[in-house]
């Protein structure tokens, strides 16, 4: 599924949490894929901003990040977070899983 959120939106969401990606030149923040952002707020955010990041994609197209991410060989998701958020996403958007 592809995102359609403006880029704009995401830029902004991304400046807001520029402090995650403290190892990156500022410069290129906003050239980050969506998975990096994802994996990044989920690890390391809050649950607001989880919250904040699902009204931005929506939850079938972050639920479809998400399985991208936990799906590869090499995920960086921690295991506890990974194994919440897969319930989670079980739950609240299990189309996404069949």
């Amino acid at each position: 599924m592809e995102t359609k959120i403006s880029l704009k939106t995401r830029n902004k969401f991304l400046q807001k949490h520029k402090d995650l990606f403290w190892y990156m030149d500022k410069s290129k923040i906003n050239e980050i894929s969506d998975e990096v952002l994802v994996e990044f707020i989920l690890n390391y955010g809050s649950w607001d901003d989880f919250l904040a990041l699902k009204k931005m994609y929506g939850i079938l197209n972050l639920t479809e990040i998400f399985i991208n991410i936990s799906t590869q060989q090499k995920s960086n998701l921690f295991p506890k977070i990974e194994h919440f958020f897969n319930l989670y996403f079980q739950r609240y958007a299990p189309q996404c899983f069949k």
